[in-house]
């Protein structure tokens, strides 16, 4: 299992993503993909297109991806349960200063010990590097995609 930014959740879902996941499963946290169905939710509320990737990328996919915003299959991209995790989000979240998403998405890798993905090297928040500076935690690493 990879756990991606909300840009790699998108790729997912048009199954247009920069590398193959024949051998791991996507996911993302519910922050995550709270954001971009906020995103999509702002786009249709106003009746206009609104600025930015994300918007771009929600009004890119076709019809059938717009659909699977609502319910994503977890063949393509699954949403993780974050109960397990919360007291870990929420100590991070401390610590390093990091937001509710950026939290939850590191501490659902610290949990399932997997790496994070983000699609581009400025999505990751700075306090993501601190804590892998200072944490030194086995098998989390950030990949950036192009």
């Amino acid at each position: 299992m990879i756990i991606c930014d909300e840009y790699l959740a998108l790729a997912a879902l048009s199954e247009n993503l920069p590398f193959s996941t024949t051998t791991r499963s996507v996911a993302t946290t519910p922050a995550v993909w709270s954001r971009v169905l906020r995103s999509r939710h702002r786009a249709h509320s106003t009746h206009h297109i609104t600025a930015g990737r994300l918007n771009a990328l929600i009004n890119q996919l076709s019809p059938d991806g717009q659909a699977k915003l609502t319910t994503p299959s977890p063949q393509l991209l699954n949403i993780l349960d974050p109960r397990p995790f919360l007291d870990t989000s929420a100590r991070l979240t401390i610590k390093y200063r990091l937001s509710y998403m950026a939290a939850e998405m590191a501490a659902a890798a610290i949990f399932h010990n997997v790496a994070l993905y983000f699609a581009r090297e400025r999505n990751v928040p700075p306090g993501i590097r601190d804590l892998l500076e200072h944490e030194n935690l086995p098998g989390i690493h950030i990949t950036f995609m192009h």
